[in-house]
């Protein structure tokens, strides 16, 4: 699994459909952001977030932490992978988007 907060949401907007959260509006890039608020430029690596780009989803930040892990994952996301419900009946699988993300340390635990 990736380990980084940009390579986790590059992982997850693959296979959610999101997209990265654009910098601020009146600022080109992040670092550009960070800087003008006085933040040590580092602090643009810490952090990553998507956004589903049609509105309806939840933000998903990805924070590097100071401390290393512990103990067992810190949070684990289950996907089911569906066709939208206009397309056809639950059971109609979309194996290309199961096939893009087992190459990038996911795995297919099953298939219906």
């Amino acid at each position: 699994m990736p380990r980084t907060p940009a390579a986790l949401a590059r992982f997850w907007a693959l296979a959610l459909g999101y997209v990265l959260q654009p910098p601020p509006a009146g600022f080109d890039s992040w670092p550009a952001y960070v800087e003008s608020v006085g933040l040590p430029a580092d602090e643009v690596e810490r952090f990553a977030a998507l956004i589903d780009p049609q509105g309806a989803g939840s933000r998903l930040l990805f924070q590097k932490v100071p401390e290393g892990k512990q103990a067992k994952n810190r949070i684990h996301l289950d996907v089911d992978v569906v066709a939208p419900i206009t397309t056809g009946p639950k059971s109609s699988r979309t194996p290309s988007s199961c096939a893009r993300q087992v190459p990038r340390s996911s795995r297919s635990v099953r298939t219906r």
